[in-house]
């Protein structure tokens, strides 16, 4: 009978530790892979398998390998242990983080109920997710301008409109009921803002480049203003609703991604096996593993354990957020949104940890 090498001996006792856990677990899982290789919602436990814990097992292996205090036979129980460990430990962490947008869901459905027109004519525009909404909402100017470059100058205008509670249209009629309708004497302290507004609009039609053939004019279109973030800036400070809207926007989002980044510190920061299963409130799976190396390299093992682990769950929480960013830059948001910026800062913040 042909003797097998240790390395498929490993490869076989793998499969079959873990093979008895994704049996029990499979369907459960809620991340699967979509072309790009990223997480997404829907999956199976397999999935999470291939993306999160098997491109780390020869990491494990390799890294135990080079430490000089353990034998060949204890590397081979800490590669089996991390994969069996993090086939047990995922369902956990994947469970626990979709639990925590779960309940964003019902802090959105606040902002929808408080102010339905402006969260549903934006989750119409953009035709995405409530990620999108949330990162439109709490800063819309640049995206208006960017959604009058993508679906048109009356989209942008119709978004504009609900977002300021109407107080942009006073300022873009002219332009969308295809006349120079005039506005009445305003009234109040909204005088001085009024007038700058109509100013600048006028400013609009001076600053356009004159005709090669004689020099004459032309009008200025919807589409100069509607695109001009000085413009789209001016009326969203001066419209109370909006302000409103983006300081709950950002309070929602804010707020989840604290308790994600609280919930990775708490699993990241575990110093071992033991403390990591009291956090988790249960037994983990292939820790028993432990106990077949000898009690000289057991700390060591569960050292180099440990590290692997963490690399694992770093790249869990990091994908699973970088998720979001990927699905609001798809749906136009600019870069500079404060939402990207918050998410990205602490994808950085978990990964440092």
């Amino acid at each position: 009978m042909k003797r097998i090498n240790e390395e498929e001996r490993v490869r076989r006792l793998v499969k079959s530790y873990v093979s008895e856990i994704l049996k029990e677990n499979d369907g459960t899982g809620s991340f699967g892979i979509d072309t790009g290789g990223m997480p997404q919602w829907g999956g199976t436990s397999k999935d999470m398998y291939k993306v999160f814990i098997q491109p780390f097992a020869d990491v494990v292996a390799t890294a135990a390998g080079k430490t000089k205090e353990l034998a060949r036979k204890a590397v081979t129980v800490v590669q089996v242990a991390f994969e069996t460990i993090m086939t047990t430990l995922f369902p956990f962490l994947q469970d626990s983080y979709d639990e925590i947008f779960d309940n964003q869901k019902n802090d959105i459905e606040k902002i929808r109920g408080e102010y339905k027109d402006v969260y549903d004519r934006t989750d119409a525009a953009l035709a995405s997710n409530d990620a999108s909404v949330l990162a439109f909402l709490c800063a819309p100017g640049p995206a208006v301008a960017k959604l009058a470059v993508d679906k048109g100058p009356k989209a942008a205008s119709g978004v504009l409109s609900v977002v300021t509670g109407g107080i942009s249209d006073k300022y873009l009629d002219k332009f969308t009921s295809g006349g120079s309708k005039k506005h009445g004497k305003s009234r109040g302290p909204s005088d001085v803002f009024d007038s700058y507004v109509r100013s600048y609009v006028s400013l609009l039609n001076e600053e356009d480049t004159e005709k090669e053939n004689g020099g004459e004019k032309k009008d200025s279109k919807l589409a100069d203003v509607i695109g001009s973030k000085k413009f789209i800036d001016a009326v969203i400070k001066k419209s109370p609703s909006a302000g409103e809207v983006a300081k709950s926007a950002q309070e929602v989002y804010r707020k989840t991604l604290e308790k994600a980044f609280s919930q990775a510190s708490s699993v990241l920061n575990a110093k071992s096996i033991d403390e990591l299963e009291k956090i988790v409130g249960k037994k983990l799976k292939g820790s028993e593993k432990l106990k077949d190396i000898k009690p000289e390299e057991r700390k060591t093992a569960e050292e180099e354990l440990m590290k692997g682990m963490k690399k694992s769950m770093k790249e869990f929480y990091a994908k699973s957020l970088q998720e979001k960013v990927k699905e609001v830059l798809a749906a136009g948001i600019p870069e500079d949104n404060p939402f990207i910026v918050d998410y990205r800062e602490t994808i950085q913040k978990i990964r440092s940890l």
